[in-house]
């Protein structure tokens, strides 16, 4: 076992390069999921990049550095259409969980109970994976390919994630369906305000390995598979 912290990116990419980590940002899933065992993976702790710790602005996109924590996105001043993104952190397992989870943790590990997710699709969030040869950025809708699977190439970094800034206005939606024990937070359902129902733009991603629009899925009359959905909707602030 291996274990490296580096302190820029650069040094980061240059290791993720030169074979296979376990990446460590949070820790808020890595240890849970151990439980008894040792550490056998080679492991490389992100908590040095500070330059990765930030919610900033450009002309045209609001940005969230990979290892902003979902008690950043609680405190940080952004408008009414990211409402919901701030409800999904709340609902992030505990207060120290919200403290130590960060956003690219949440994407990366790729639950299907993820409570970013759906909140981040209705915005049209992207995702900026960088490596030592360059730099993609890749839709959140094509980045996560299923349960625990995600479009990030070996020797790759999500540094950031990134929305634009005229994302479309969001209703601010919880659910709560009956999960096992294990899971830390309640099922995520979330989506945009519109004049027209129909026309609403919908993520699920409670009752399949992937985020899915209900409706375009056969989940709009059809409740097979999907469980009983308890909506309260609330007024954006």
């Amino acid at each position: 076992m291996r274990y490296a912290k580096p302190k820029s990116i650069d040094e980061a990419l240059a290791l993720l390069a030169d074979g296979s980590w376990t990446l460590l940002a949070g820790g808020t899933d890595f240890y849970p999921t151990q439980g008894n065992r040792p550490v056998r993976d080679d492991v490389l702790d992100l908590n040095g990049l500070q330059q990765l710790r930030h919610i900033s602005q450009t002309d045209s996109h609001f940005v969230f550095g990979a290892r902003a924590t979902w008690t950043d996105i609680i405190r940080a001043d952004l408008p009414p259409a990211f409402d919901a993104l701030k409800l999904a952190a709340r609902e992030v397992g505990s207060i120290q969980i919200q403290n130590s989870g960060t956003i690219a943790g949440n994407l990366c590990n790729a639950s299907p109970a993820a409570d970013g997710v759906p909140p981040l699709l209705t915005l049209s969030a992207e995702v900026v994976l960088r490596s030592a040869s360059g730099e993609r950025v890749v839709g959140l809708a094509d980045f996560i390919l299923g349960n625990r699977r995600t479009a990030r190439a070996p020797g790759e970094l999500l540094t950031a994630v990134r929305v634009p800034r005229r994302p479309p206005p969001a209703i601010r939606i919880s659910s709560s369906l009956a999960r096992g024990a294990i899971s830390s937070s309640r099922s995520p359902w979330r989506r945009p305000a519109s004049s027209s129902t129909r026309q609403a733009s919908c993520r699920m991603s409670c009752c399949r390995s992937a985020p899915v629009r209900p409706w375009r899925r056969g989940f709009r009359r059809s409740k097979n598979g999907c469980a009983k959905l308890v909506l309260r909707v609330m007024s954006p602030a």
